[in-house]
């Protein structure tokens, strides 16, 4: 690489985390207490992924230390019997927009499934 690229890469991330501390994710509402926290799965296509969930961001990773990090753009919660449904929409990295739904049930307190994969339970993590 030149040194003018890799110039240019880091100012790009500086300017990335200044965004970051600057300007706050505008949320249409609070995250709910109840799904804030690291996430893993006993499923075997997901053993060794953990999802951790903040107020202002989304964290997917792997054992093997590769991660990826969402930046929360807006919260939408839907409540369906005993379920409430938490829509998040981040922006990763690359700016992409993308959205993740995931269900919580009232039921049991320490689990929740992506929408689209509820055969696969995702368990609240004991670990930071």
């Amino acid at each position: 690489m030149k040194p003018q690229d890799n110039y240019r890469l880091l100012r790009g991330w500086w300017l990335f985390l200044l965004c970051l501390t600057v300007f706050p994710a505008c949320a249409g509402s609070q995250m709910p207490e109840q799904v804030i926290g690291k996430w893993e799965s006993d499923h075997e296509k997901y053993q060794h992924c953990f999802m951790k969930i903040e107020a202002k961001s989304v964290i997917f990773g792997n054992k093997e230390q590769n991660t990826e990090i969402g930046i929360i753009q807006e919260i939408t919660q839907i409540k369906k019997d005993s379920e409430q449904i938490v829509r998040i929409k981040y922006t990763d990295i690359n700016q992409t927009t993308l959205t993740l739904s995931l269900v919580y049930s009232n039921n049991d307190k320490n689990s929740l499934w992506f929408e689209n994969q509820p055969a696969v339970t995702w368990k609240r993590s004991s670990l930071p």
